[in-house]
């Protein structure tokens, strides 16, 4: 690339920068704080919340990637990045349900590993059902969603009965819960 043709793209690549600087600077962040939990998991490998925890920051930090700035770029150069993206939808949900389970009652952990099961069984199967379709990542995660849905509303189910039953530890978990849900549930509406 030349620089006449730097300085041609000077306001789309700014915009672009702007944009994403947030994911820029989350990305290697949630990647760090990835391997932190990880290494609290090796000190006390009893603990699998810290596995868990430790699993989904860094599925989080490959999420804020493949969509910013860099994945942009990875995605001009490689087919890889469509297939990390769609495994890492799948595996990111499963972590967090498996990471609630941990933390919540014994009897949402047993519903969360239920959930989990169906969403790789699901995933499993819609991937199938659209492998030999050119768009098969799109087609099956638009088959995909009405299951995320239903997961979402356990979750935000669960989360409200935790603050009903006045569990105050739990209560930050929770709201953060109920945060994420209605801004998944307003991306969307909005996409």
């Amino acid at each position: 690339m030349t620089v006449g043709q730097i300085l041609e793209y000077h306001d789309a690549l700014m915009e672009l920068l702007s944009q994403n600087l947030l994911r820029l600077c989350l990305t290697p962040v949630l990647f760090f704080l990835s391997f932190i939990f990880i290494g609290l998991y090796f000190l006390r490998p009893e603990i699998k919340i810290n596995l868990y925890f430790a699993l989904l920051l860094l599925s989080s930090s490959l999420i804020e990637g493949t969509n910013g700035f860099l994945g942009y770029y990875f995605q001009s150069n490689s087919n890889l990045m469509a297939s990390i993206q769609y495994l890492n939808y799948t595996i990111c949900p499963v972590l967090l349900m498996l990471f609630l389970g941990e933390v919540f009652p014994p009897f949402f952990k047993k519903v969360f590993r239920i959930l989990s099961g169906i969403h790789i069984i699901l995933y499993i199967l819609y991937f199938i059902k659209h492998y030999d379709k050119e768009a098969s990542f799109l087609c099956a995660e638009w088959d995909f969603t009405w299951w995320v849905i239903v997961e979402a509303t356990f979750v935000l189910f669960s989360a409200l009965y935790i603050i009903w039953r006045k569990q105050y530890k739990l209560n930050l978990i929770s709201f953060g819960l109920i945060s994420l849900v209605v801004a998944g549930s307003n991306d969307s509406i909005v996409d």
